[in-house]
């Protein structure tokens, strides 16, 4: 069984060796129990009430009938839990926080995000300013920005607090661990080495939109000019005193404050990729795609098709 599932990251692979071993699959050529399909689907994906967690369970049949090329018990359980999937997805499309839809439209969102833009101050105009009003200015700057590469630029997941910035392109090592953000006057690039999905696509270049990229260069300046020298990341915690990196948690919690502050929503990493992935699924012409077509959107977001599906899509 550990010769399956090899593209997908060791955490999912981990819960869906679980949970076939649970229900008495103990090998590719010994599942003779997924032949009771509807006992399967009663006592086993729908033990729960929870129907993400039952759609969950329903993939993970699914993806194992896909790998070991049972297309006859395949097409026999993808009829049987349409259902169970579809429910999950049309209660995720009801999700709310408040009174306020958390899966709001992905061209609403970016317009109004673009219309609170901080005015991009010129050098000269930002050392004219108030030592406070630098600190102020700045932490307006990295907030947006880093929003900017959630609802501008296809959400990752929490990939941007490690970034180290290199200056030349060939600085950036191919070492299998560090991400890095190169910054060169031609060239703003994200280089991913350490991710959850590198098995299925590899170490990557993230591709970042004219938008994200002028606000990521105007950073690293303004934080060159208050630092007094090249920033070594993106994101800091800045005050007049001191300066540090953000790290894992408080990236997450200014993600969520900054979308609490600009749309009325506590939007979470999470949430902008359901938003996402549902504004590539909703799409008219997605369902005319080809599988490789489809395959290139998905990996914008770093994870297969199968995954998207997860994201609580349509």
């Amino acid at each position: 069984m550990n010769n399956l599932f090899n593209n997908i990251a060791d955490s999912t692979k981990r819960e869906r060796l679980r949970f076939l071993n649970k229900i008495g699959i103990i090998s590719p050529t010994s599942y003779d129990v997924l032949y009771n399909v509807n006992d399967i689907i009663n006592n086993h994906i729908k033990a729960t009430v929870n129907t993400t967690t039952q759609k969950t369970k329903a993939f993970h049949i699914l993806q194992f009938l896909k790998e070991i090329d049972d297309n006859d018990l395949l097409k026999e359980y993808t009829i049987k839990t349409k259902n169970i999937v579809q429910s999950a997805f049309e209660k995720a499309k009801s999700n709310k926080t408040g009174k306020e839809e958390r899966y709001v439209n992905l061209e609403e969102l970016q317009t109004k995000f673009i219309s609170l833009e901080p005015a991009k101050l010129s050098t000269t105009a930002f050392l004219k300013l108030s030592d406070n009003a630098k600190v102020i200015y700045i932490n307006k700057l990295q907030s947006h920005t880093l929003l900017s590469l959630y609802i501008i630029n296809p959400p990752l997941r929490n990939n941007f607090y490690n970034l180290k910035i290199v200056y030349k392109k060939s600085d950036a090592k191919e070492d299998g661990i560090t991400n890095y953000l190169i910054v060169t006057p031609r060239l703003i690039s994200i280089f991913l080495q350490s991710f959850k999905n590198v098995k299925l696509v590899g170490s990557t270049t993230v591709d970042l939109n004219s938008y994200c990229s002028t606000l990521i260069r105007l950073n690293v300046k303004l934080l060159e000019y208050l630092f007094d020298k090249k920033p070594e990341t993106l994101f800091y915690h800045i005050s007049r005193k001191k300066y540090e990196p953000l790290e894992e948690n408080a990236i997450k919690n200014k993600i969520i404050s900054t979308s609490e502050k600009y749309f009325g929503i506590p939007l979470s990493i999470n949430d902008y990729r359901h938003i996402w992935e549902i504004d590539i699924q909703n799409n008219p012409k997605y369902k005319n795609l080809t599988f490789l077509e489809k395959e290139k959107l998905h990996h914008k977001l770093l994870h297969s098709i199968t995954e998207g599906m997860l994201y609580n899509s349509i």
